[in-house]
């Protein structure tokens, strides 16, 4: 038997997701314990073997009193309820720790593995500690000063080789570097003639009542034939279709995206061979309005922000054009899953350059990089020129680079190649 910890939304941890379904795939018996809000995958909610539980948060109330009060108390909080979370429950053979978070759940789950003869295996997906606000150098002590001083001897995975370098490097700490890769709902999208059909379906759906029946004869991006197929609209006879994914908080700056529309919308009223461009961004957060204020007024540029159900977002990216990752890493040594996404089903990314981005995002080959909105209108404006066969070209290379990047491979393929001989080295 196995948990998953994560101190968080489980159904927003895809990759923890993608843990318990490789488990119990591989025929574990799994309890997913996270924090309550958005619904799981439905192939991780609906498997017979696996259990999704919910932990309690820290009183509402603790946010209210002053900081200085609030951290510590909402600390030993979040310390007794996760101990009796993981005591109530039947215990497990091994355990498995989402970091970050990573305070308090490591110093928990060090004390209960220990108590309880469990295995642990941490799972470093960032570090939290440059996440920080305030206090960095004692967030810096209490996650990876503790891992380094008492988790040594434990198991450890990271989803960089650049991670996992300065984890030996800098801490000691040995880890098995397991990258990311798209889920297997993703990973059947990619293909050189992708069926129009969920794409009709899906706009059709967004922009008109109905039901699962195509009602529209043309959506933004596809026409229905007189055979009643539904077949893709060539660009400029259509938008281009720019896909972004984003959390809309803080840690991401959309500033860069919202440049380079701007400078692309300037670009369009001068030269006439650009098409217009339909920019879907998906995701929830605080920012959202805030940045969708700041959009236009544009005449060759639309900016839609679209919350969309799990299902739909594969069909979504398997029809645009062209992705765009504004990711930057805190740590500079994370990848982002929504590239992992997008290459899953095909799609090649303008990405935004960190240090560690070279590991998925190959400039070039399967995408580009850039470094300002300047930078990122230059690229677009480079890509979706259909008049252009340069452009055509270079486009399909790339798409052709994106779909080879993880062809015949998913996360639960990599995960008995490379995750499962480690769990089995551990009875």
């Amino acid at each position: 038997t196995v948990q998953l910890l994560v101190l968080g939304d489980a159904g927003r941890s895809p990759r923890m997701q993608l843990h318990a379904l490789s488990f119990a795939e591989s025929g574990y018996h799994v309890t997913l314990l996270g924090y309550s809000g958005s619904p799981c995958r439905s192939a991780v909610a609906n498997h017979r073997l696996i259990k999704v539980e919910h932990i309690r948060q820290a009183p509402a109330w603790l946010d209210r009193l002053p900081t200085v009060l609030a951290q510590p108390l909402k600390l030993l909080a979040l310390l007794v309820l996760l101990c009796c979370s993981l005591l109530a429950r039947p215990r497990s053979d091994l355990l498995l720790v989402q970091s970050p978070p990573a305070v308090p759940a490591l110093l928990v789950a060090w004390a209960i593995c220990r108590l309880g003869r469990r295995r642990l295996i941490v799972d470093w997906h960032n570090y939290g500690w440059t996440l920080a606000r305030a206090g960095r150098s004692i967030y810096r002590s209490l996650e990876l000063g503790f891992a380094s001083r008492f988790l040594r001897s434990d198991t450890h995975l990271c989803v960089t080789e650049a991670m996992r370098r300065d984890l030996r490097k800098s801490w000691g700490i040995d880890a098995v570097a397991f990258h990311d890769r798209p889920s297997p709902d993703f990973a059947v999208r990619a293909s050189d003639n992708p069926d129009a059909t969920a794409a009709h379906r899906l706009f059709d759906r967004l922009g008109a009542p109905g039901g699962p029946v195509p009602q529209l004869a043309e959506t933004p991006l596809t026409r229905l034939g007189v055979d009643g197929v539904a077949r893709y609209l060539p660009i400029g006879e259509r938008p281009a279709l720019l896909v972004s994914s984003t959390s809309w908080t803080l840690d991401e700056d959309f500033a860069p995206l919202m440049e380079a529309l701007d400078r692309y919308d300037s670009k369009a009223e001068s030269d006439q061979s650009l098409p217009d461009l339909l920019c879907v961004v998906t995701g929830r957060g605080p920012m959202r309005d805030y940045y969708l204020s700041r959009a236009g007024p544009w005449r060759s540029v639309r900016l839609v922000s679209a919350w969309l159900e799990p299902a739909d977002y594969p069909a979504l990216l398997a029809a645009a054009d062209l992705g765009v990752s504004l990711h930057a890493s805190s740590s500079g040594l994370d990848l982002p899953m929504k590239v992992v996404d997008m290459f899953g089903c095909g799609l090649p990314v303008c990405a935004l350059r960190f240090p560690a981005i070279g590991e998925l995002v190959r400039h070039g080959v399967n995408g580009l990089l850039f470094d300002s909105g300047e930078q990122l209108a230059e690229q677009l404006a480079k890509l979706l020129r259909p008049a252009e066969a340069s452009s055509v070209d270079e486009l399909k290379r790339l798409r052709r680079g994106a779909r080879d990047a993880f062809r015949g491979d998913n996360f639960v393929k990599a995960w008995r190649r490379i995750v499962r001989p480690v769990v089995r080295a551990l009875r």
